[in-house]
């Protein structure tokens, strides 16, 4: 990281860069942004302390000299020969209502970004974590396009996941094999973007898990091996949590008072057993058809990393927010880890699990 900023500093890179912005943060919670423009030499350093919180994140935003080509620290240097997908980009979440939805997603303590204006009358907005994934609420206003004539079909149907952006390891991946629920992104970095955007009262800190419901995708192992996951199955781990003490105890108690009806998918598979294609920057988990939150749909839900699941919890009591059935939304401990799961009536239609993780 030093040498490539030193390196942009001086002009020594091949690449013309107009502006570079590196965003890091401290474990002593004192965040530092340093903005570099330049053409082909240093013009302007500016810097800006701000309290952001724990962690150490670093962030490069690259524009081409044209201004047309946004790309990732990680893009620069990318090889033909990289896998052809990294992991997780992330996830449109598409709701008839962007005001309804932006109104609850703050109410589940993220902080949200709005989106830049669209020709064909989309509308969005970016929760969006450091390590460039992100959720996004999406809506239409109309038929312009045949993007929009897709989302417009879909939202018939009810709000939900949409698609999934995958990260794409190199430009020559092939899209064709993929579902056409599937598509491909870089972890762009925004310009505009600003340490306030990546500040979310519940914590979370990044897109790490989406749960599938799609057996086709899972039984093409020669797709996913090809696209750098590695497949493995995962077996029973029901009974892992059972020697971490009475606190894991007694949060699993919230697990055992609830009915199968009400358990998350990502909770009823810890007991069957599950597949996950395992990508350098995020998984896929595979869950049974039946865990469908719409049966035509097979995006059933998301893992996003929280380093305080209790004030994921204190958000949800403070805005009295409950499952369906009206019951208090409780921790449970999994695989030694504590998570938070909030079902689709919380969420616009999907599952959303905060996993801690310190």
């Amino acid at each position: 990281m030093a040498e490539l900023v030193d390196a942009l500093r001086s002009g020594r890179s091949d690449r013309k860069i107009v502006e570079v912005r590196v965003l890091s943060w401290a474990q002593d919670g004192v965040g530092s942004e340093t903005s570099i423009v330049m053409a082909d030499s240093l013009r302007m350093v500016t810097r800006r302390q701000s309290c952001f919180g724990r962690g150490v994140v670093v962030l490069i935003v690259a524009l081409s000299a044209a201004g047309a080509d946004v790309s990732s620290a990680q893009d620069m240097g990318r090889s033909a020969s990289a896998p052809q997908v990294l992991g997780l980009d992330h996830v449109p979440i598409a709701v008839s209502d962007l005001d309804a939805a932006a109104e609850r997603y703050r109410q589940l303590g993220f902080t949200l970004k709005p989106g830049r204006p669209h020709r064909n009358g989309i509308r969005n907005l970016h929760a969006k974590f450091p390590d460039g994934t992100e959720l996004e609420l999406i809506t239409v206003s109309g038929v312009r396009d045949t993007l929009t004539a897709r989302y417009t079909r879909f939202l018939a149907e009810g709000d939900g996941p949409a698609f999934l952006a995958l990260y794409r390891g190199n430009k020559n991946v092939d899209t064709r094999p993929w579902p056409s629920y599937v598509f491909f992104g870089r972890r762009n970095a925004s310009p505009t973007d600003k340490p306030e955007h990546f500040d979310h009262a519940n914590q979370a800190r990044s897109l790490t898990h989406v749960w599938l419901s799609d057996d086709e995708l899972l039984s093409n192992r020669e797709l996913l091996e090809s696209s750098g996951a590695e497949l493995r199955r995962v077996e029973d781990r029901s009974a892992d949590g059972a020697a971490d003490g009475a606190a894991d105890g007694a949060e699993n108690a919230a697990v055992r008072e609830r009915s199968t009806s009400t358990l998350s998918p990502m909770e009823l598979s810890m007991h069957a057993g599950f597949a996950v294609a395992a990508y350098r920057f995020g998984d896929i988990v595979f869950v049974p058809e039946d865990s469908r939150v719409h049966p035509a749909r097979p995006i059933v839900g998301a893992t996003l990393t929280t380093v305080d699941v209790d004030a994921v919890v204190e958000i949800l009591k403070r805005n009295k927010l409950t499952a369906a059935d009206g019951r208090p939304i409780r921790p449970v401990a999994i695989d030694g880890r504590r998570s938070v799961f909030l079902p689709p009536n919380l969420t616009f239609g999907l599952w959303l699990e905060f996993r801690e993780v310190r």
